[in-house]
């Protein structure tokens, strides 16, 4: 089926589809700006089609044999080898193209990504015109999944993440979903609180670096908004660290900062239990009594340093008065990593619309979880269901304020039709079903998140002096800590005389035998 003189065609490869399930028609003035097209290898085809305007009616049906020169036949330019492409992939890439870029690179889920151009995306959905950024979902728990299953022990065969069972994540399932980038978490649960949550934190984080060490041609670790445009570019998912609870800096923000340098770049105020400094969800329930009334002063004091440092404020997990606090001292745009709206469901780790009102105002960014429980509320939920969250915060929050949130590998239920990370192309033809349009999917994928991202960076001011006032020493549970530093804590040299008292006392004993 020809195309028109103002359109081009793009054949999509990788098994035999019938001709119009092969190619899909963009307009030519898309092919404009910084997304991706996604072509799928074909191992099968040991010719390139031919490389013609598609007004020409260049062949690009998958099922039959191609009808195109070879590839040394093709001009000079387009036989030249590209950027990032296999030499087992030359030649060999099933797909048409009326314009080739020296931007073309070899994503590891098998797709190739033009930089500079657009096209439809190969959902296995035929005729969903789609100009696809890579997704980039907000918050996933594999991290916690590998600790709880095999100790953080990575090199036992039943760890081996391209094989990887019973989980939600894996990098055959990433690459399937089309996952870009994601931030994974690094999670310690309150029980951790005021005891050792600061080392189970930095376990996670190690987790998190020696996935991208033990598996560089999937996963490489970044930690900015350009290095995730990189990883996009070499083909690899861009992987972050979220912090999962602000109990992971004990109240400490030498250790705030201490977490930014090993690559933290969100961090959850709060987990599912109170900090010293700032109130969870559970207050809006009762079932938690309100400590600080939302952010304490030295709860004011973490917003401001993750500010100065460029970490992402999420406010997932957290009370209403905590949002709001939040929402209106911090100078960049925030974000709830994985929570959905109230409005559809009244549960309260979910985002009441006047909340999302600021949200809109502020520039900041709601990324829908899946857990049915915040769904439907009920243990039942379905793929069109996380839609209408979606739909909901666009209408009220605006398009560019939502995202994926999943919280894959954290959850015990997922609705039908998301049931692991695989299942992202699902939820996006859904959303073009509903008449999303391409640029507004394209921010839900990634570009809402990036925005968002860019703006915290541009915040950021490591000139400008650090936060320094420690949280007042009766805030602190001091079972398990010391309290050097405070006006109470004996001074370095008062220390001798209380040892040699002790000395004393232990010398007279001894005489006295």
């Amino acid at each position: 089926m020809p195309c028109s003189s103002s359109h081009r065609r793009v054949g999509w490869g990788g098994g035999a589809r019938s001709p119009k399930a092969g190619h899909t028609h963009i307009p030519a003035p898309s092919l404009q700006g910084e997304d991706f097209i996604l072509c799928k290898f074909s191992a099968s085809h040991t010719q390139l089609p031919s490389v013609t305007d598609c007004w020409n009616s260049c062949p690009c049906s998958s099922l039959f044999p191609r009808k195109g020169p070879r590839r040394e036949d093709l001009p000079e330019v387009l036989s030249a080898p590209l950027p990032g492409l296999g030499v087992e992939h030359r030649g060999a890439a099933n797909l048409c193209l009326g314009v080739f870029t020296q931007g073309a690179v070899c994503h590891p889920s098998g797709w190739l990504l033009f930089g500079g151009l657009e096209a439809p995306g190969p959902w296995g959905h035929p005729g969903w015109p789609l100009s696809l950024s890579l997704a980039f979902p907000r918050h996933n728990d594999l991290p916690w999944q590998l600790l709880t299953r095999f100790n953080n022990q990575l090199q036992v065969e039943a760890a081996n993440l391209t094989s990887l069972t019973h989980t939600h994540t894996n990098i055959p399932k990433l690459k399937a979903g089309f996952v870009g980038g994601q931030f994974w978490s690094a999670y310690t649960p309150c029980d951790t609180q005021n005891k050792d949550a600061v080392k189970r934190t930095l376990e996670q984080i190690d987790v998190i670096h020696r996935m991208c060490q033990m598996y560089p041609e999937t996963f490489v670790c970044v930690t900015n908004s350009t290095g995730i445009r990189q990883a996009f570019q070499e083909g690899k998912i861009a992987s972050l660290v979220g912090v999962e609870g602000g109990h992971s800096i004990d109240s400490s923000l030498g250790v705030l900062r201490t977490l930014y340098h090993l690559g933290m770049r969100y961090m959850t105020l709060t987990h599912s239990c109170n900090t010293p400094w700032a109130d969870n969800w559970l207050v809006d329930t009762g079932e938690d009594k309100g400590e600080s009334q939302g952010l304490s002063p030295f709860g004011q004091r973490v917003v401001k340093e993750m500010n100065r440092l460029g970490v992402i404020i999420d406010l997932a997990h957290v009370s209403v008065s905590t949002m709001k606090d939040a929402l209106s001292l911090s100078k960049a745009p925030v974000l709830f990593s994985h929570s959905s709206a109230y409005s559809l469901c009244q549960h309260r780790r979910n985002v009441p619309d006047d909340v999302l009102q600021l949200v809109n105002q502020t520039g900041s960014l709601v990324m829908v979880n899946f857990y049915n429980d915040y769904v439907s509320c009920k243990k039942e939920a379905t793929l069109s269901q996380v839609a209408d969250h979606l739909d909901h915060i666009k209408k009220v929050a605006g398009a560019g304020a939502v995202g994926f949130g999943g919280d894959f590998d954290g959850v015990s239920r997922l609705p039908l039709g998301l049931e692991d990370v695989s299942k992202y192309p699902d939820l996006v033809a859904e959303l073009l079903r509903r008449q999303w349009t391409e640029a507004e999917v394209r921010g839900v994928l990634a570009n809402n998140l990036l925005r968002v991202f860019e703006a915290v960076e541009r915040v950021s001011d490591h000139t400008q002096t650090p936060e320094e006032e420690p949280i007042s020493l009766d805030k602190l549970q001091d079972s398990c800590r010391t309290n050097y530093g405070y006006s109470e804590a004996p001074s370095f040299h008062h220390q001798p005389r209380v040892l040699l008292a002790s000395l004393t006392t232990v010398l007279l004993g001894l005489c006295l035998l």
